[in-house]
């Protein structure tokens, strides 16, 4: 929410120390004149206008119209703009009947009308409180750029490019400012001039200019953005202009992350590949396989070395012959010229015949104690072979730690059974304690496992919890991205200092996960909120650790995990932010579609809801089978009657027969009824990346629609090339999903196109693509079935990234016959960018809601109300497959499209009229639209947010929907 601004600037004033004063009296005790102060001044100053970031001063005349002494006592600034003036003094004191001068300066740090209060206290018998009201107008800023973004291009290694920004000063007075260049990891942009910090300073004078001089020296693989930020108005205010360039480099991706040899009995062995695919633009030379771990149980045998063009890929075979009963880890490194990732790390898993017994975790830190209270933690025994394994002796070393949950020994574990040990740990004086826990076993591989301990009690205050020590993604179908949150709370008595979480580097971290969060200092009871996404990229359970460093005590630890499945069944989307609810509304609804596509019936449970209230579920199909094809959808809930942030989960049993669990997790904000809500986006360099689907109808009366499409691609193309920086990924599939038609692939070698495909010559080739297609067209289903697991990993490997907006457009002069709702369809593509502000669009050029005619050719373009729904509910472009003029068509669809990055999809639902913006802290006034149907604020390409900006939309909510 909003908040005014205060400004004080508090003159120092000397500290008066004598005799009150008093009437005065003659010698002879004759009473003489009151010695009394007496202050005035104008009440109202106007200045006129000023440019943003330009000072302007007006002068201030205060008078003592009195007979003593006038002392001030401070001068402060109020009000809504309070930051945009400053208040210059010449004195504390003002003798009787003179007057000072006050100089208040405005420096405006946006555009607008500008008020504010000067308060001056003093020690006056009339005034000891005179208030001046300021009145003032910020007009455009008196900096500017051109040009706004500099791409320096794709460039070899050890080569630079330099590229010059001219700022023009369009006001008479100077601007000063400061002048540097902002990045995220390696610094491959310099700016020419830089102090050891990184800045340059600038002065342009009135209606002049200054040439900034940027170098790009690529180092790293792919592509690199930065900006160069000239700040000339305060934090957060000036001239931001991106900055882009890439190296011309190979670049390695190997899958999967870990290769299973499965169970292998005594004596035998096993063979599999890894594939190595060079994702970047110049060869990739694979110099060197090696197994770095168990290189006695793993051997390379073929594959290496190779040489790769872009896009090519290898198969490197591997060989498993275990050495000793149980289960074998291994890993192989591979070395290449990819200067981003030389080496490449592939974790090897192998099991034979036999007793494995392994104790989970092998090190247990129980963190750090303020008291004596105990802490317990567990240690689970496990027998992971497929043999009987005996436990003969369990013991435990080290002051302050015992043991709870022994069984008498020796005991049996038979196949997958476990023990679950507690460890408790006392503290007996202030200090660290090691200690270790030994189990002695009879299986001859491994006769005794040694579990390190450690814990400390230390007199520090901090103290913290989580509301959680694991957090279950249950099944996420591959492609899809789910969000899940925890809180660390500071239970301690003084305060704790947070970093960034990070994946724990104690433990092996899978790359589908990441995590979000701030570095902050917690006081005593408050919270921070760590976000963690689950982006699976292969089918099977992954895990991670999330660390938070704590200043002088251990990190916090959460474990994370998940489940990638290949779509047999899956929740649509996996996540549901409801916004800011006013309390006492009742409930707001979304709804959760639930998708089976694999061949074997899904007997699906009742949801549960974990935190209800406020969240809950509408449900009446369910517990319910699923077939292959099946969708069935119900609402999630929320209803707050408390103020503040509540997140919870649904979670869903499915049996295949095996089991699965789908989570969905659920945030919302109870609000104050007509009180304002804002919603805040960062603009980063993901916002630049799209991947676009075309679905075009192949059925026989398309021909010239299909000829009219690939006659004014160019037209589609040139919205691209107008946003160089975009990274665009483009596919063609078709309507026809039977045996013989797409069925969802992409055409084409390579599957999609980028900037780098010669895009303009390929993409007409690919529009064309034929009229013998079935007449049921199902361009929904089509473009699911390009999105499935089974593509993506197949034929349409690529082209679906996590960040990536996506757009999906669809040819077609006939109606959609998909099996599902269009509401499922669109559950579907949502469920793909969970959790993130990618945008999800659907535009048509089919025959509208009612049909049409071709004035010129007859051709007609039948009633398409299915399309229609989903262009009109994700706020895409609703084109006629009857117009004359394609060109103009196709250029409407590709500025919705790569201008993807100026649209921000709002979580709750705002009153008409409410809505206010803001970029970089600058009101934006113009230049954007709500729309509705997609409650979506969507900005004009002459006023696209910049990359790397902040986009802030203040709104007051509604109860419904």
């Amino acid at each position: 929410m909003s908040r005014s601004q205060t400004l004080r600037m508090l003159v120092a004033l000397p500290l008066l120390v004598g005799p009150a004063l008093t009437p005065g009296c003659t010698c002879e005790g004759e009473n003489v004149e009151r010695v009394e102060p007496k202050a005035d001044c104008a009440r109202s100053l106007t200045f006129g206008e000023a440019a943003v970031g330009v000072s302007l001063d007006e002068d201030l005349y205060l008078r003592n119209a009195g007979n003593g002494t006038l002392t001030i006592r401070s001068v402060e600034v109020e009000g809504p703009q309070a930051s945009a003036f400053t208040v210059r003094t010449l004195g504390a004191e003002v003798i009787p009947q003179g007057v000072t001068t006050l100089t208040v300066v405005f420096k405006p740090l946006s555009e607008g009308e500008q008020r504010a209060t000067v308060v001056i206290r003093s020690n006056a018998v009339d005034n000891p409180e005179l208030r001046v009201e300021l009145t003032a107008t910020g007009v455009a800023p008196a900096l500017s750029a051109n040009p706004n973004a500099l791409d320096f291009g794709e460039l070899g290694l050890g080569e630079t490019r330099t590229l010059e920004v001219t700022l023009t000063n369009r006001t008479n007075q100077p601007a000063e400012a400061t002048a540097h260049i902002v990045s995220e990891g390696l610094r491959a942009f310099t700016l020419e001039g830089a102090d050891p910090d990184g800045d340059v300073p600038v002065r342009v004078d009135g209606l002049g200019s200054q040439v900034l001089r940027i170098t790009y020296a690529p180092n790293i693989g792919g592509v690199a953005t930065a900006e160069l930020d000239v700040d000339f108005c305060g934090p957060g205010c000036g001239i931001s202009v991106p900055l882009t360039g890439a190296l011309r480099a190979p670049r390695v991706d190997v899958t999967p992350l870990t290769l299973d040899f499965g169970r292998l009995e005594q004596g035998q062995s096993a063979e599999a590949a890894i594939t190595v695919t060079n994702r970047g633009s110049a060869a990739l030379d694979v110099t060197a396989v090696e197994i770095v771990v168990a290189a006695v149980a793993y051997q390379v045998v073929s594959g290496v070395p190779a040489t790769l063009a872009p896009d090519e890929s290898r198969e490197v075979t591997l060989r498993f012959t275990p050495v000793t009963t149980g289960r074998t880890e291994g890993r192989v490194k591979l070395t290449s010229n990819d200067p981003r990732t030389p080496t490449a790390l592939v974790d090897l898993v192998g099991t034979t015949s036999g007793s494995d017994v392994v104790a989970i975790p092998g090190a247990v830190d129980l963190g750090a104690l303020h008291d004596d209270t105990p802490i317990f933690r567990d240690v689970l025994i496990l027998n992971r072979g497929d043999q009987d394994a005996s436990l003969t002796g369990i013991t435990v070393a080290g002051d302050g730690f015992a043991l709870e949950g022994v069984p008498p020994l020796p005991l049996v574990l038979g196949p997958a059974a476990s023990l679950m040990l507690t460890v408790r740990f006392t503290p007996p004086s202030l200090g660290t304690f090691p200690g270790t826990l030994r189990v002695e076993t009879d299986v001859a591989t491994r006769p005794e496992l040694t579990v390190s301990l450690s814990a400390a009690r230390t007199n520090v205050a901090c103290a913290l919890t989580t509301s959680t020590e694991e957090l279950g993604f249950g099944a996420v179908r591959v492609g899809q991205q789910s969000l899940l949150t925890y809180r660390i709370r500071n239970a301690g008595t003084g305060p704790c200092t947070l970093s960034m979480p990070i994946p724990s580097p104690t433990f092996p971290n899978d790359s589908a996960f990441s995590f979000q969060g701030s570095a902050a200092v917690l006081q005593p009871g408050d919270e921070s909120v760590v976000t963690v996404r689950f982006s699976p990229r292969v089918s099977g359970i992954v895990k991670a650790v999330a660390q938070v460093g704590v200043g002088e005590v251990p990190p916090v630890l959460v474990t994370v995990r998940g489940r990638g499945i290949n779509g047999e069944i899956s929740a649509n989307p996996t996540f549901v932010d409801f916004g800011g609810v006013p309390t006492q509304c009742g409930s707001r609804t979304r709804s959760i579609t639930l998708l089976a596509t694999g061949e074997a019936a899904a007997d699906v449970d009742a949801p549960v809801v974990v935190n209800s209230p406020p969240f809950g579920v509408v449900v009446n199909n369910l517990p319910a089978q699923l077939t292959g094809g099946q969708a069935i959808t119900f609402d999630a809930t929320f209803a707050p009657d408390t103020l503040g942030e509540a997140t919870g989960q649904i979670r869903i049993l499915a049996h295949l027969p095996d089991e699965l669990e789908l989570v969905v997790g659920l945030r919302g904000e109870g609000v104050d009824p007509n009180a304002p809500v804002t919603e805040t986006f960062d603009v980063t360099t993901s916002a630049l990346l799209v991947d676009v689907l075309f679905v075009i109808d192949n059925s026989g009366s398309m021909y010239d629609n299909q000829q009219r499409l690939a006659e004014n691609a160019q037209r589609f193309i040139n919205a691209a090339d107008f946003q160089s920086s975009v990274d665009f990924h483009l596919g063609v599939t078709t309507t026809d999903v039977t045996q013989e038609g797409a069925h969802g692939q992409m055409l084409g070698s390579p599957a999609y196109l980028t900037r780098g495909n010669n895009v303009q010559a390929e993409f007409p080739n690919r529009a064309r693509v034929g009229v013998e297609g079935s007449p049921y067209e199902q361009g929904l289903e089509a473009a699911r079935m390009a999105l499935s697991p089974e593509l993506l990993a197949g034929t349409n490997a690529g082209f679906l990234r996590p960040e990536a907006g996506l757009a999906i457009i669809i040819v077609s002069d006939e109606e959609d016959s998909s099996p599902l709702t269009v509401a499922q369809y669109l559950d579907f593509f949502r469920g793909l960018k969970a959790g993130t502000n990618a945008a999800v669009v659907v535009s048509g050029i089919t025959g509208g809601p009612t049909g049409c005619m071709d004035p010129n050719t007859g051709d007609e373009g039948y009633p398409a109300p299915r399309y229609q729904e989903a262009v009109s509910a994700t706020g895409g472009i609703a084109a006629s497959i009857c117009a004359p003029d394609w060109g103009t068509t196709l250029q409407m669809v590709g500025e919705s499209v790569f201008l993807a990055r100026g649209r921000f999809s709002l979580a709750g639902n705002p009153r008409a009229g409410s809505i206010t913006v803001t970029v970089n802290g600058t009101a934006a006034t113009t230049g954007w639209t709500y729309e509705p149907a997609s409650n979506s604020v969507v900005f004009d390409a002459q006023h696209l947010p910049p990359v790397g900006g902040e986009v802030a939309i203040t709104y007051v909510p509604v109860c419904s929907p």
